[in-house]
């Protein structure tokens, strides 16, 4: 799981529509995949999601890692290998799981629709993709046609819900346009072809293209749960070098038309259970149709690595248990020169140069060119970098 830290403020600006009030916003910078905000905007009991993709390369060669079009991560843990609610994906290739293939999950109950063949994606051909989920089950659904299908609770709620979804605006999926209705549209009012943009209706709560920001829309849905305060897991954000000061981010919504008044508590542990503080605060959100990001400060001040129990307690006195995870790392020396290449690091942060720049890694190297970032390649992208670029005849492994 991983967390936050973090100054950005989203403030999202009221603006009247044909059909329903809405919220606009520049989406927070999400790597590979572009982040959005799920509360009031996804419905844990049913709902659907439309998405337009040009895919890089044949279904077929999807097959090298978990590539997801849209993701949305459980806002807690659950078990270990849980690391999906809500998704649109294909599988990895290991163990002979191929294919095309959505999962859904209640606490740590697991429900899928799968179908074992993806031949539909071809590179540069348009195609629209459908997920939906509720009492008719969990439906998959390719240019408005049913592709597989799987089960899903009549009463099922998805949770525990998060703050962010994913969508993947890069390669191999390339999405472009994206749309979320709040309930479990039939298959005659999806959008069946590419070549038909997204619309709004009274069911729609976000709207997005590649060519524009996203729009997220009021609906009955949103009114029922807001006002909602919650934390924002970002992997670049549960780090810091020490000396500076330490804080996660919570994300807002309230739309009750008045102010609401959060009390939020941080206890922090060293990695050997020894207690490094509780810092306790108050957050007011107003009230306006606005996501708003605010820090929460943490009491932890000497480089470590520490685990976080946080509570949220709202104005009805209801409170929300959170655990996370932070590291403060010692600061860079820069007296200290950069050393010779040793010996290969593992890690899977091939969309998260953020972190590798914070941690002082000038360069590091990718073997897939369609996973790189900030479009910084070396080397016919085999190598992708956080800093200058390394000195021609640098000798490569």
């Amino acid at each position: 799981m991983s967390k936050m830290f973090g100054l950005f403020c989203a403030m999202l600006f009221l603006t009247a529509t044909a059909n329903a009030a809405s919220i606009s916003a520049d989406m927070p910078a999400g790597g590979n995949e572009a982040e959005f905000y799920a509360p009031g905007i996804i419905n844990p009991a049913e709902g659907t999601v439309e998405l337009t993709a040009v895919p890089s390369r044949p279904g077929s060669e999807f097959q090298n890692e978990w590539y997801f079009a849209f993701g949305l991560t459980p806002g807690q843990s659950l078990k270990q290998g849980n690391n999906t609610l809500l998704g649109i994906y294909t599988p990895s290739g290991e163990n002979k799981m191929t294919g095309f293939s959505a999962v859904a999950r209640i606490g740590n109950n697991r429900y899928s629709a799968e179908n074992k063949n993806s031949d539909f994606l071809k590179p540069g051909i348009p195609v629209n993709i459908a997920l939906t989920w509720g009492k008719a089950g969990l439906l998959l659904y390719v240019d408005g046609k049913l592709y597989t299908k799987g089960p899903f609770p009549k009463d099922g709620v998805l949770g525990p819900m998060p703050a962010l979804f994913k969508l993947g605006t890069d390669s191999p999926f390339n999405v472009r346009a994206a749309k979320i209705s709040v309930r479990q549209l039939p298959p005659e009012m999806l959008t069946a072809t590419p070549a038909k943009n997204f619309a709004q209706t009274g069911d729609t709560s976000f709207l997005w293209g590649k060519e524009k920001n996203a729009e997220y829309f009021v609906t009955a849905f949103s009114n029922k749960i807001s006002p909602v305060l919650m934390p924002v897991w970002r992997l670049a954000d549960s780090m810091a070098p020490a000396g500076e000061n330490a804080a996660i981010t919570l994300a807002g919504l309230n739309l009750s038309g008045t102010p609401a008044t959060y009390k939020i508590s941080i206890s922090a542990k060293n990695f050997e259970g020894a207690s490094a503080g509780t810092a306790n605060q108050e957050i007011t959100l107003p009230p306006a149709a606005k996501f708003i990001e605010q820090p929460a400060a943490l009491p932890v001040k000497s480089a470590g690595f520490y685990n976080l129990d946080i509570k949220i307690t709202g104005p009805d006195g209801h409170s929300a248990d959170w655990k996370s995870t932070y590291m403060l790392y010692p600061a860079e020396d820069k007296t200290v020169r950069d050393g010779k290449f040793a010996d290969y690091m593992g890690h899977h942060m091939l969309e998260s140069p953020e972190v590798l720049s914070k941690l002082g890694i000038r360069w590091s190297r990718s073997w897939d060119c369609g996973r790189y970032f900030s479009g910084r390649t070396y080397n016919h992208c085999q190598a992708f970098l956080t800093g200058p670029t390394p000195t021609a005849g640098l000798p490569w492994p």
